[in-house]
């Protein structure tokens, strides 16, 4: 087989040695056209996918409905190109689908553990109660408000320092309190 025609001729004929050559004859340019689209380590994916178009190519007598024996080579590159992007479909679309199940099994919450998160609240709100005011007041608006140091001190008008030392005293009662109460 010294060129295109004669694939092309052979093949029209059903001679499998044909696609055998043209398979041989192409295999490196179409690995190395498949593994830009899919990026670097995308080697045994890429032999895959080319392997696959010469399948369906000889399956599904492919080469009938081609007329111009030049016109083979840009056939099987079109070809790995959307089989390439059927790939990175159908990779983004399974990442996607990873993502959402990552979300739904964090917010997931088993019964026995929405009991133990109640009874771990409860506990905590009472032994908050049990720290002095300001404390409590630090301590909620930065744990349960989400406010920054700055934020606090302007709210209650006392300087940053003074909010990390409200913070600092409400979480070492808090684990006193709550050390006793969960041993």
């Amino acid at each position: 087989m010294s060129n295109e025609l004669d694939y092309f001729e052979d093949l029209k004929l059903g001679k499998e040695e044909a696609l055998t050559a043209l398979y041989t004859a192409n295999r490196k340019w179409l690995m190395l056209a498949a593994e830009s689209i899919l990026g670097p380590g995308s080697t045994m994916e890429s032999q895959d996918l080319v392997q696959d178009v010469f399948i369906e190519f000889l399956e599904k007598k492919q080469f009938k409905n081609i007329h111009d024996p030049k016109a083979i080579r840009g056939y099987l590159h079109k070809a790995i190109y959307y089989r390439c992007m059927d790939r990175l479909r159908k990779k983004k679309v399974v990442s996607g689908h990873l993502e959402d199940f990552k979300k739904c099994i964090d917010k997931i919450q088993l019964p026995t553990q929405r009991l133990e998160n109640k009874d771990l609240e409860l506990r905590l709100s009472s032994a908050i109660k049990l720290i002095p005011d300001q404390s409590a007041k630090v301590l909620t608006l930065s744990h349960f408000h989400y406010l920054k140091r700055n934020e606090i001190a302007a709210k209650l008008n006392v300087s940053p320092s003074t909010v990390k030392n409200h913070l600092t005293n409400a979480h070492k009662l808090l684990r006193t309190l709550l050390k006793k109460d969960l041993l």
